[in-house]
């Protein structure tokens, strides 16, 4: 069988290339000049990176492996490497579970909250060291989790949104999705130019909104929105109070709520720090 040339070559080492660049990784493998044809130390160079990427996605490495010196490198070869770089771009964004370390990132504790009865704004800012370093986590497969729960005082409306909270489970943000328990934005996810929360400057992301379920408080919500600069995310969770008055008086939302932050992060690139930036209330 023939061997490969350069026209073949380079542009499956440019595309593993910007997956490693797009993680912040390193890679070995280099395009062949016009006229060359691939050898032995090229593939080996190709397998190493491949197999980087496919054990960042999977967890193992792939079924390529490495030739002996003066070894032909084939269109065979290339057709298997071809098939395996494919499903690299295809799963960029996704990540084995023993490629990321995971930790709480903020944990507010069981904090009081101050009677109120129309909404509750919590703002938060979520903050990376550059932009590169933004853009790598997402591109690699970083993301959070978010818990809410809540501890009520005995009235009835503060009981409901115990239940809202705990019927949100934990909410995700990841690369490619954002949602709960199978739910997702009630817009589309915005795909940025290298990656999904990337280039969004001053743009406000789709909300995700969960009403209550108890029949005399379907009309209240919570709502998480983020906004984006590319090296700070800004959090806003709403308690929006507006049901219908029940008979029996009325019921404003007293109790303890608490909000969990867990982030998950590729290599050694986590979120740097994660503020209050105000809370507000009426």
């Amino acid at each position: 069988m023939s061997q490969i040339s350069h026209s073949d070559w380079n542009p499956l080492v440019s595309s593993v290339q910007g997956v490693l660049t797009g993680w912040g990784q390193t890679h070995s493998s280099y395009a062949v000049a016009t006229g060359n044809t691939v050898n032995h130390a090229d593939w080996n160079a190709l397998v190493a990176d491949i197999n980087k990427c496919y054990t960042h996605i999977t967890g193992s490495n792939s079924s390529l492996s490495t030739v002996a010196t003066g070894t032909k490198i084939t269109q065979a070869n290339l057709t298997n490497a071809s098939a395996t770089v494919t499903y690299i771009n295809s799963n960029q964004y996704s990540i084995a579970s023993s490629q990321y370390t995971q930790n709480t990132l903020y944990d507010s504790g069981y904090q009081a909250f101050s009677p109120w009865s129309n909404y509750y704004i919590a703002n938060y800012n979520i903050n990376w060291s550059s932009f590169a370093s933004y853009n790598q986590f997402w591109n690699a497969g970083g993301g959070f989790y978010i818990n809410l729960s809540m501890t009520s005082s005995g009235t009835s409306q503060s009981q409901s949104w115990v239940d809202l909270f705990a019927n949100m489970g934990a909410f995700y943000v990841l690369p490619t999705s954002i949602g709960q328990q199978g739910q997702t934005w009630s817009g589309s996810f915005p795909q940025g130019t290298v990656g999904p929360l990337n280039g969004f400057s001053t743009t406000q992301l789709p909300y995700f909104r969960l009403f209550g379920q108890d029949s005399n408080y379907t009309n209240n919500y919570i709502q998480i929105a983020f906004n984006t600069n590319g090296t700070q995310l800004q959090m806003q969770i709403l308690l929006q109070d507006q049901h219908v008055g029940i008979a029996g008086g009325f019921d404003q939302v007293t109790g303890n709520a608490r909000l969990v932050v867990t982030q998950r992060y590729p290599y050694s690139n986590p979120i740097q720090s994660f503020t209050v930036a105000g809370q507000s209330q009426s």
